[in-house]
């Protein structure tokens, strides 16, 4: 997990949780709409991100 901003703390935290209220209605919307939502951070590994993905399709990762 990511350092909390030194300055402007306050409208940082906001900020971010605005965030995170936003993508969790973006989310309810999708799977009401029958999308299986994934979400990745840009700095998380690709093989990682890879491997989640193939996972949640029901596929083995090393399939080709």
């Amino acid at each position: 997990m990511a350092a909390p901003p030194r300055a402007n703390g306050e409208w940082w935290a906001a900020k971010l949780a605005g965030n995170v209220a936003r993508d969790r209605r973006a989310d309810a919307v999708l799977r009401a709409e029958g999308w299986r939502v994934l979400r990745f951070w840009e700095h998380e590994d690709p093989d990682g991100v890879a491997d989640a993905i193939c996972r949640a399709l029901g596929h083995r990762s090393d399939e080709e």
